[in-house]
This record gives C-alpha cells, structure tokens and sequence, in this order.
C-alpha cells in the first residue's frame, strides 16, 4: 500500500431498475422530466453567466500584467542610465590613481636539486599522507623540512618580502575577512547565494594552511586595499599582461607591477622542479589572471581568465585552502575543494610541479618576445596555446602518486615524451624567430605541431591506462528531493562511494518532502509507523500505531542529522529545467533561488529524480472557485493558523485525506458538509488495532534491538502476505469484499448512505485506506453529507446537482495531486525530445518504474508501473536506490558515457505488464489515479505482482536491457594491469586464500533460500489486515485451492 496522503473521487454508473409504471406515475415523471429541464436550463444560465464573469476577469489581469510590463521598462532604462554614470565615475577615479611601489628584499637564493619522482611511489589513499619519496636519493629530515635552500614549499612568510634565510618561527595565518565568505554551516542550512554578475563571486577560502596559502592571500589582500584607498590603479597594480622581467634576470631593476614581482619570486623558488622555461612562464600566466581578478573583480579582469580557470559552483560553495583556487584542470579542482582535507599542499605540489607540462611543440625560447631593452613578455602564440586546457597535462608520475585523482586532468604517458623526442630529433632546420611565428600564423602544421596533437589525443587513454583496473573517476551528481527517496539515495551514495559529489536540490526550506508540505487536520501515515522507516533504521520512539505528519517528519529530520546528509542539501531551490549536453555528455540543470528568485545553472554526469508522484497538488476543476469568498485551503498546502473552531466547513473529497480530516474537524466546527462523488473502500483497522505506545513500550523497544525486530517483522509479514486481495476471483477478495461490507452497514446504519458509499468495484480497485472514526463521524449530527457533483463554487458555498447551494465559511479542497507522472518541469533530451510532451501524448512508459528509454543518465524513483500500491513503499524505494548505484558503479569505475534503457525492453515491459494486469481488479471500471485518474484507462501506477515480487526481480540489473555508449575504448578500464589491492599497502593481498567455501550461492533459487532464512518459519506470524478480517477458515480453503 502506498504510504503517502492523496485523493481521488471516483464515480461509478448505477443500473437503472426496469418496472411497469402506473399511469398516475408516468403523470407524475412528465413532471419531474419538465422540471429537470428548467433546472437543467437554469444550471446551464448560471453557467454561462460563470464563463462571462471569468473572461471579464482575465481582461482586468491583461490589462494589469501590460501596464506591469510598461512600469518594469521604464524603471530597466532609468536603471541603465545609472550604471552608464556610475562606469564613467569609476574610470574617471581609476585614470588619476598611482601605484606606490611595495618594495621586496633580496630574491630567492636557487635551491639545491632534489630528486626525481620514482617509478613506484606510495599510493596516496583515503585520508593517510604517506610521501611517495621514500628513497635514499630523497630523504628529508625535518630540519629540511624548514630550511629555504631545501625545501622551497614551506620558505614563503605571510608577508610579501621574502627573505632566503632560514625560517625558526611558523609562519603567522592572516585573516581572511577581506576576501573570503563566511565559511557555511550546513548543520543550519546556510545556502551560499550566488551572485546574478559571475564577475562578483569569490571562493570559500579558509585560513591559510601553507606558506603558499599566506603568501597569495596577502599578496590579493593588500594590492586590494592598495586599489580600495585609491592611491593606486589597476593599471599600475596588475596591467592586463604580466612582466616576465624578473622571472628571467633576477637582478632586473626594472620596476614592475606588485602581482608579477611577486608571482615570479614564488615561480623562482620552484625553478628546480618545473620542467622548462613555457611551464615557468604559463604558470605566471595563470596565476596572473587568477590574482588580478581577486584584486578587483570586474567583467574585464574576469574574461581575461580562460573559462576553464574561472570559479566554479564547488569554489564558492565549499570551503577549501587557497592554492587550490590555481590548479588549472576544473574536474582536478573540483575534486580537491570537495575533499580538501585529504590533500597536503607540500606533499601534493612536489609530484606536480616536476611532471606538469604545456607541451609546448617549439623551442623553450620562443615562449618569449621582447625588442631591444623593452619590456619581455608572453609570445602571442605561446599565450593562446596555453589558452586551450588540453595543452595542460601532467605525467604518469603524478598518477601513480595520486590514483585517486585520475581523470581529472590530462595525462601524457612516457610513451608520448618518448614519442616527441624521436620527433624533435628529425625537426626542421631551426628558422629565424619571425619566420616561425609567421609559419605558425599563416596555418602552416609543423612536425612538432603534430606530436603535440598526438599527445592530446591520446590523454584520455592515458588517463586510464596509467591507473590500475577499476580506479574510481570522479563524478558529480544532482538528486531533485530531499524526502524520503532523495535521503535515502545521498545516505547509501556517502556511505558506498567514493570521489563524488552530490546536491541535492529541495524547493521547500525543509527536508521531508510530502511530510514537510502536509500538515492538514489528522495528517498520518496510514501504514503502521514501526513499518514506514528505512528497513535498517529503525525508531523506538514512534508515539502511536499510526504516527502523525509531525512525528514521520521527525523521523527524517533526526535521520538526516544523524548521517550529516544535510550537507548535501540545498533548500528553497527549485529544479525548473534540465537538457542534456551533448558536447559534455552531462545534464545541465535550471534551479531557481526560492528566496532571491533568480534562475542559475548547474550541471551533472548523472541526474536524479526523487521528487516523488504524491507531491504536485492541484485546485479541483471546479467553476467559481476563485469566486469564494470565505477561507479556502487545500490540504496539500494547508494553512494551520486557521481557526475553524465554531465555523460552517465544506470539505470536498473522501480520499485518504479527506477519510482523515472529517473525524478530527467534526468536533471542532459548527457544521461539516463533505462533498461526496462517489464511493470508496474504507478499510477496518482490526489486528491493527491504532493506539499510543505506552511509555514503557517505547522503552522497551529502545533497550531491547531484538523485541523491536519481531515487533517490525511481525507487521511486515502481514502487509507481504495480502497481495491476493488484488487478483480478480480469488477466495481472498470475496471473503475480504464480504466482510468489508458488512463492517461499513454496521458503522454507518443508514439505508441511504450505504447506498451511496459502499462501492460496486472490488477491494482495492481504488486505494485503500484504514478510516479511524470516518465512517461514524458521517452519522454526526453536525455532519452532512452532499453526495453527487458540485456545479460551481459560489461567493457563499457550493452549488450542488441537487439544485442546492450549501453555504460555508471555510472550504477544504482535499481533492489530491497531480499523478499523470509528467515531470513538473522539462527534462529534454538528446534528441530535443521534452520528457513532458512525451509523456503527454502517450501512456507513461518506464523501465522498471525508475528510467526512461532515450533519457540518457537520468534516474527516478517511483516512476510508472513501481509497486507504490502493492504492499510497504519505504522497502521498494530502498531496492530502487541499490539498482540506481550499481549503474552508478559502473560509470564511475569503467568509461561509460551515456547509459539508458532499450527501447525494445521498455516495450516488451509494458507489453508483460498490460496483459497481467488483465487478471487483477485493479482493471475493473473504478476512477483511479492508478489509471491516470480513469476509470477504464491503463495500469500505470502500479507494479505487476506484490512488493516482494519487486524486491526480488530487481536484486540484479539486466545490463542486456541497457543502451551503454562508452567514452572510447570499452576496455580501458582495465588500466594498466595492476589491482588497486596491489597499490594498496593496507591490504591482503591473499584474501581469497580461506579453510572453506563460504562464498554467496550463485543460483537465484539457493541465493533467496539463504537470504529469507527459509526453513525457520513453520507459519507466518504476521499482523495482517485480511487474515484478521478474513479468518482461518478462508486461509484453510485457499491452501486447498492452491491460491496463494
């Protein structure tokens, strides 16, 4: 049974009774035809009348929305002639502002040379920072550590002079309230804001954690201030190109901009480990780019940083040291800023300031262009190949230091070096330096030219094969929902994965999902609550049988916390478009800022969808409902200020909602009328019976785990076991549809509305719920029952087809949700195909309830044909997200790119399903939203078979049934023919070696025995709603029939 609040009304046509009729009686019906037609004319006046009213209505809010427009225009011009003023003023004050020159002492003194990464350095893993350096040629003692000739990655002070003598002192961290945001706490659900101009962003930076850290930090921190006082320009401070002056004469007096000076100091000092010359002067480059936008964060300082380098969302999201900010690889960064912590600046920067590499094809020298005694800067040519992050690489050393980062930036083998060596050999005859730029400009492919090429084109074959089988590339994920399917799926994702990253976008400023948004009068769970938790979390402290919104909500929010998911969290942002990438193979997604209301973008590798189907209510289609005058509330959106305390109450529906709201109004309020459509199954409680949990009962569930056990099992087996009551003839329907009659005359005991309330359609052909006081509250006497439809909503009440206008204070519309399955927002694909419109124009179709043919990496939970009706939701919610991360697993680990279901197994799925449902009662002539809110429509709500039956055909994934695009060769994940337990120095290596055969069955039918214990249960013990209702005597009768 599903679990979550929803309703729907049904209709169900009644036979006409066929008898001879007196003349007196035919007398007697010409009247009554003649008068239902004059109501009927009067009904279609009032109508018509409503329709006028209504377009009257959109002319006045036509009228408004245009003079809106007019209003927003004016004020968008006037907008734009301020900021044209302000832009002059600003340049104004930047032309008359000078720079003082910031003096720096002596320069660095050349370090001694250092070894060379080896072939087999310690593996970096998890959290343990082990130096891959551990030889003789290598070896550092911790004065080393400390001494500038030896170890250049912790000389820098934090101030901008910097001396080369020894350093006895620690460095002292400078503040970082100039130029950081406040680090977020998520524990509070701090959401970072971000800017509508990516110009005024800045990174989440931490104190420092490194000399390098320091330097960088005071060095933005004071030219900004320099530049805030206005005794300096931008010019003068950071000119739009760097000066290499210093970088290649370090006695220079020249006098140089303070960003250059100092970046060229920092570069010196790695002179010994950076490869060659184009390495020191791209990495000046960027780094030059990267601090003159964090000195003045214009539009103009921003584009001149390669859109590759420029901040990303995880940058000005999460907290992380500074020198991360500099890596140039965006997935690299991304990694690091995520799990900063993992990762030392002095461990990491060795291996990667000697393999980094710009692969540039000419002579080092031609990096450079200077005339005479001008100015020595960038080649024009060199600066736009360093533009483009495929000429950025780094080479298998750092690989094999830090496999845990593979995939995140360019690899060039040795094969490749080797390769541009052989080349370089057999060159052209060296041309002048004008001739070789002019032969570059001119299109002109040299041989160099082509190794260069070589070398990008193999780095993602590179990247795989310099890594052992297996390695865990990163990815980042977006799950829409924080309820009970999208915390469940962050939970098993952090507690199984690796080297991720994931958001999860919620539009309410709460978790919880539909226990967060309903809140109407008598709002609970109407599965036993000791049954609506994760099946490996339970709680001792449910108050009652039937726990209340409130208390299911507490159960998520402690959930939540317990685990930290919250961290992943962002509420008040709502999802409001998606469309695949086809150049990136990743999903780009629209969210909207709830509180600042402005749409950003984000982007994804996999993309989740656990906004759930109960959650997009919806106004009931009714004439005049906005014509209301009084207090009007749906219970998806209650208000619960309001006081209803002596007022007249309309409550339209008698689904699960409207079943628990009128027994918990009825003794507050004057009147209750209930609007009543048609018919519906109210199921007894009996066996399950609701009461409070004493206080010694929750006490004893907390100090004994086992008694907690039973008690959840014991219910469990009960709602596994009453699957039968959905199969059409079975021994258990009948007696289940015989008792359930007879139990709603006894609680009604009123001729007329068992008439009109006990249903003609089976049980269970619309969703049944347990009715706690409904049925004896309908026989109240401040209850009235107005059962047919309601034409149209007037100022005062509703207009019913019995010609009669009942008149209320307040209206409650628990009329339900949107179930058609179509996203509430677009969700396009590769082929521009909008997962709305499709879903339109055709039946939902679905693979196994959680995927999409065509939709490539996108996933959801309880989609079309899930078992959300056929026994507990929570366990077929929790299989799902097992077989969403094992898909998961596998792009991560092999060189997938897309994957999504066959359309021929999505087909042959619907054509199984269509032709089982054809023997349960769900088929039967009921309106349900089971059927798209139809009556004769088909199935697409449910699974076919019970949640158990799901549980079990969905404990493998049938990758047959999968459409896998890889990227490249599929075999590349094999690696470079090591086992990551081999680089693993905590490991056996020898695990497999045991004194038996301990190993999981390998059939399916030895597998399930083991796992469901068979042989230890004689007889189900189970709490079952039926077997209660139903007896032993049925349970006898259909063991003979062999039913099950």
């Amino acid at each position: 049974m599903a679990t979550t609040p929803e309703n729907m009304m049904d209709t169900h046509p009644r036979p006409q009774r066929l008898y001879k009729r007196t003349g007196a009686q035919v007398d007697r019906k010409r009247v009554q035809d003649r008068e239902s037609q004059r109501q009927s004319r009067i009904r279609k006046k009032a109508l018509i009348s409503s329709q006028q009213q209504k377009i009257r209505e959109l002319e006045s809010t036509n009228q408004q929305l245009r003079a809106g427009l007019d209003k927003a225009g004016s004020e968008g011009t006037a907008l734009c002639c301020q900021l044209e003023e302000a832009l002059e003023r600003f340049k104004g004050l930047a032309r008359h502002a000078e720079l003082p020159t910031i003096p720096l002492e002596s320069p660095f003194v050349a370090p001694s040379k250092r070894g060379i990464l080896p072939d087999s350095g310690t593996v970096v893993s998890g959290n343990t920072r082990t130096s891959p350096f551990d030889i003789p040629s290598s070896l550092r003692s911790n004065d080393a550590d400390h001494d500038i000739d030896t170890n250049p990655l912790r000389s820098f002070p934090p101030s901008l002079d910097i001396p080369p003598e020894r350093l006895d002192q620690p460095f002292q961290a400078v503040s970082t309230a100039d130029f950081a945001v406040p680090p977020l706490d998520y524990g509070d659900d701090v959401l970072y804001q971000v800017p509508s101009l990516p110009w005024t962003m800045r990174s989440n930076v931490i104190p420092p954690t490194c000399p390098l850290d320091s330097l960088l930090m005071t060095l933005v921190s004071t030219a900004r201030e320099q530049l805030r006082s206005g005794h300096t320009s931008l010019a003068s401070t950071a000119p739009s190109d760097p000066s290499l002056s210093v970088l290649l004469n370090t006695n220079n007096d020249r006098q140089v901009d303070t960003i250059s000076h100092v970046i060229s100091k920092v570069v010196l000092k790695f002179s010994c480990l950076l490869p060659a010359l184009p390495e020191r002067v791209a990495c000046i480059w960027i780094f030059h780019r990267i601090v003159q936008w964090k000195v003045c964060q214009t539009q103009a300082t921003y584009e001149r940083i390669p859109p590759w380098a420029r901040p990303m969302i995880s940058q000005i999201v999460t907290p992380h040291p500074e020198w991360m900010d500099y890596v140039p690889w965006p997935r690299m960064r991304a990694a690091l800023t995520n799990n900063h912590k993992r990762y030392d600046q002095n461990e990491l920067f060795l291996p990667y300031t000697e393999v980094i590499s710009i692969n540039w094809p000419y002579d080092a020298e031609d990096c450079i262009s200077h005339a005479g005694d001008s100015e020595v800067s960038m080649n024009p040519i060199f600066e736009k190949h360093c533009q483009r992050i495929e000429n950025w690489s780094l080479g298998p050393g750092f690989a094999k230091a830090y496999p845990c980062l593979g995939g995140t930036y360019n690899v060039v083998s040795d094969i490749d070096t080797a390769h541009n060596v052989g080349l370089s050999n057999f060159a052209m005859p060296a041309l002048p330096r004008d001739a070789k730029l002019d032969r570059v400009l001119n299109g002109h492919p040299s041989d160099s030219q082509v190794r260069n090429s070589h070398a990008v084109t193999m780095s993602e074959i590179h990247s795989r094969q310099s890594q052992p089988i297996h390695i865990e590339r990163p990815m980042r994920i977006i799950c829409i929902g924080a309820g009970a399917s999208g915390l469940l799926f962050a939970y098993k994702l952090q507690r199984s994965f690796e080297n991720f990253e994931l958001i999860v976008y919620e539009k309410n400023p709460e978790i919880a999902g539909t226990w967060y948004e309903n809140r109407y009068p008598g709002c609970a769970c109407d599965t036993p609550s000791h049954n609506y938790t994760y099946s490996f979390e339970p709680w001792a402290e449910w108050p009652s049988v039937y726990a209340g919104a409130k208390d299911i909500f507490k159960y998520f929010d402690n959930f939540s916390r317990k685990y930290d998911l919250r961290k992943y969290c962002r509420v008040d942002h709502e999802v409001v478009g998606t469309a695949w990438d086809t150049n990136h193979n990743r999903w780009d997604v629209k969210v909207r800022d709830v509180n600042a209301d402005r749409v950003f973008e984000d982007s994804c590798d996999i993309l989740i969808n656990a906004g759930g189907i109960l959650n997009g209510w919806k106004w009931p289609a009714i004439p005049g409902l906005k014509n209301f005058r009084g207090t009007l509330l749906h219970s998806a959106n209650y208000d619960e200020s309001t006081d209803l305390r002596g007022k007249r109450v309309g409550l339209i529906g008698n689904g699960s909602s409207g079943i628990q709201i009128l027994p918990t109004i009825q003794p507050l309020v004057s009147k209750v009328t209930t609007f009543i459509r048609g018919p519906t199954w109210v199921s007894p409680i009996q066996g399950l019976e609701p009461h409070d949990y004493s206080e010694e009962e929750r006490r004893t569930f907390s100090e004994n785990p086992e008694v907690l056990l039973e008690h959840r099992r014991k219910y469990e087996r009960g709602l596994n076991t009453q699957f039968g009551i959905f199969l059409q003839d079975t021994l258990k329907q009948k007696a289940t549809r015989g008792y359930m009659t007879q139990a709603m005359r006894e609680k009604l005991k009123n001729p007329q509305l068992e008439e009109q309330l006990i249903p003609r359609f089976a049980v269970g052909c619309r969703r049944l719920t347990p009715g706690i006081g409904y049925l004896e509250s309908l026989g109240k006497e401040n209850v009235e029952v107005a059962y047919g439809e309601i034409l149209q909503v007037t100022e005062n009440g509703c207009l019913c087809d019995d010609e009669r206008e009942h008149a209320v204070d307040v209206l409650i519309c628990a009329t339900g949700f949107d179930t058609s399955f179509q996203p509430r927002f677009p969700i396009v694909n590769h082929r521009g195909v909008n997962l709305q419109d499709y879903w339109s124009q055709q039946e939902p179709a679905g693979y196994l309830g959680l995927a999409v043919a065509g939709f490539p990496n996108y996933l959801c939970f309880l989609g079309p044909n899930c078992p959300i009706g056929n026994g507990p939701l929570l366990s077929a919610i929790e299989v799902q997200a097992d077989y969403m991360l094992n898909l998961v697993n596998r792009w991560q680990t092999e060189n997938w790119a897309m994957f999504s279901p066959k359309e021929e197994a999505v087909r042959d799925f619907i054509a199984y399903k269509d032709e089982y449902m054809k023997k349960t009662i769900w088929v039967e002539p009921c309106r349900s939203w089971y059927k798209n809110n139809t009556a004769e429509g088909k199935v697409t709500a449910l699974w076919p078979g019970s949640s158990l039956h799901y549980i079990e055909a969905m404990k493998d994934v049938r990758y047959e049934d999968w459409d896998i695009k890889y990227d490249g060769n599929r075999f590349a994940w094999l690696g470079n023919g090591y086992s990551q337990t081999e680089l693993d120095k905590l490991a056996d290596t020898g695990y497999y070696i045991r004194t038996e055969d301990d190993s999981p069955y390998l059939s399916r039918s030895k597998a399930r025995k083991v796992e469901t214990k068979h042989g230890t249960m004689v007889d189900q013990d189970g709490a079952n709603f039926f077997d209660a209702l139903t007896g032993k005597a049925a349970t006898k009768e259909r063991v003979s029939h062999n039913e099950p």
